[in-house]
């Protein structure tokens, strides 16, 4: 809920809907692109392999080329999908740890807000120490937060 005197920004979503927004979510720049790296690198893997090699020449050296070629480039293809699948679960786990360092601005505080491409918009948050709480267990938690 924003009060009258808290700046706001209006989005419309693609279904029609429109929010009113005083403060948005943005996520740590360098960690969100190493997510986006990763993801193409899946991508990229999961495409498959091709040769582009083909046979000339009679019709059983044509076959028989072409079946013993399929095999080794479905081997290859299965190979890379693996790796791929490999590379996109780490790009989800990632993907996840990322969620949890989204830290809310004041839309005054949004450098770049007026322009509609959210992905250029930047905001700077002083901070002397980073605990990840992920790592800690309940005693450690504890101490941390009567410090």
């Amino acid at each position: 809920m924003t009060t009258d005197n808290e700046p706001s920004l209006l989005l419309s979503l693609s279904s029609g809907r429109q929010c009113v927004v005083s403060r948005v979510m943005l996520f740590p720049e360098l960690e969100f692109q190493q997510v986006l790296l990763l993801k193409a690198k899946a991508q990229e893997e999961l495409g498959g392999f091709s040769t582009g090699l083909g046979f000339w020449g009679s019709p059983g050296w044509v076959i028989g080329g072409a079946a013993a070629l399929g095999f080794v480039e479905s081997l290859i293809s299965n190979s890379k999908m693996k790796k791929g699948l490999e590379i996109l679960k780490d790009a989800a786990v990632k993907h996840e740890q990322l969620k949890a360092k989204g830290t809310f601005f004041g839309v005054s505080e949004i450098d770049g807000v007026a322009r509609p491409n959210p992905a250029t918009w930047k905001a700077t948050q002083a901070s002397e120490f980073q605990i990840d709480l992920n790592l800690m267990g309940l005693d450690e938690m504890s101490q941390t937060s009567r410090q």
